[in-house]
């Protein structure tokens, strides 16, 4: 079933709605502690993702067309390695992502996030061309662009280092916009002409295969990272970015990605959107809003994440996803007040005391 977000209203903002991300999302192949996605950008787009992770290399001997890679490939992406893997090509990419709004849901809008690439010029030339009149483009900051603005159209990201490669060829004039996030690259900023957001993924690269530790290990991570961006001070449009993901160096990134989508993991999801943001959210909620009110439930929205950045998107899972815009603000409220508890038996039933110590839990 389609997951869609235009029917949550034509005026909200891109800064006041949840969507869900893919994470390495061109790496459709590979060896199980490699590949992070099964549908191609089209079937994902359909799923429900609207944010797209994507990593390009133009590097390789025998075949140096733009491509996706994830791991050590990066170096030589002609053939998959024990270290990583070649993915999908970018002119797919782009020709996916243009059908997609043209003619599968014109209502609807993708973002592409470029991020750890190589060949910025080519792959800039490539987005303006294949993507045609249906690539984003304005000096407009990006945070409070409506669906409505937004709809029918593929915005462009590229990261400070693609930003300076193509500066004096591209820009959001012809589709190619800045991205950074907040506060590690600059402070976030009303009139900036792009995408800001704050947060960052996930696990640590180390060899332990331990699902209890794996989860608990993006937990105490993401709420670092998030918080760092959206703590005392910080401006509530700012785009909150969070991952439900589990990869490491070894293991099956697919079977702990099961696990993570069971219906008791699925309430911890719920929970990692509620609790571990608390603090930073609370303590801008008793400066500007009562949230035991439901006329608030708008305004609270903007101060939680708003992309789910996932592995191996599906439409039940992004449709989990897109029902996190429900959450009422009482309702958030009064997981604040639960989740102390909840998280305490949570994690005596599912972590073992070793690791528990190790947290220092």
């Amino acid at each position: 079933m389609p997951v869609t977000y235009y029917d949550l209203g034509a005026n909200k903002r891109l800064c006041d709605i949840v969507i869900a991300g893919a994470h390495d999302a061109g790496i459709t192949g590979g060896a199980q502690h490699v590949q992070t996605q099964k549908k191609d950008i089209g079937h994902q787009a359909l799923s429900g993702v609207r944010v797209f992770d994507l990593r390009i290399t133009s590097k390789g001997v025998f075949n140096p067309e733009l491509k996706t890679y994830h791991g050590a490939i990066a170096r030589s992406p002609d053939s998959n390695s024990t270290f990583g893997a070649s993915g999908e090509v970018l002119d797919d990419i782009l020709t996916q992502a243009e059908d997609y709004v043209s003619t599968v849901a014109p209502n609807e809008f993708l973002i592409l996030k470029f991020d750890k690439c190589s060949g910025w010029s080519k792959i800039a030339q490539k987005c303006v061309t294949i993507l045609g009149n249906k690539i984003f483009t304005g000096n407009v900051n990006l945070n409070t662009q409506t669906l409505d603005q937004l709809k029918g159209r593929v915005i462009v990201l590229f990261t400070k280092s693609g930003m300076k490669e193509v500066s004096k060829t591209h820009g959001p004039n012809n589709g190619i916009f800045p991205i950074r996030k907040v506060p590690d690259d600059d402070s976030f900023a009303a009139n900036f002409v792009g995408l800001q957001y704050c947060g960052k993924g996930g696990t640590a690269t180390d060899k332990s295969d331990d699902f209890a530790y794996k989860v608990q290990q993006n937990i105490d991570t993401q709420k670092v990272r998030y918080n760092k961006g959206l703590g005392d001070g910080g401006d509530p449009n700012v785009l909150g970015m969070v991952y439900w993901t589990s990869t490491g160096k070894f293991g099956d990134i697919r079977r702990r990605n099961r696990s993570m989508w069971k219906n008791s993991n699925r309430t911890k999801l719920n929970q990692m959107f509620t609790e571990f943001l608390a603090e930073s959210v609370q303590d801008r909620i008793r400066r500007d809003v009562d949230p035991t009110k439901h006329a608030f439930g708008t305004v609270l929205k903007v101060y939680m994440p708003n992309i789910v950045m996932i592995d191996f998107a599906d439409s039940d899972r992004c449709g989990h996803i897109k029902s996190l815009n429900t959450l009422a603000s009482t309702e958030i409220t009064n997981k604040f007040q639960e989740l102390d508890d909840e998280i305490l038996k949570l994690q005596a039933r599912m972590i073992p005391p070793t690791v528990l110590k190790k947290l220092g839990v």
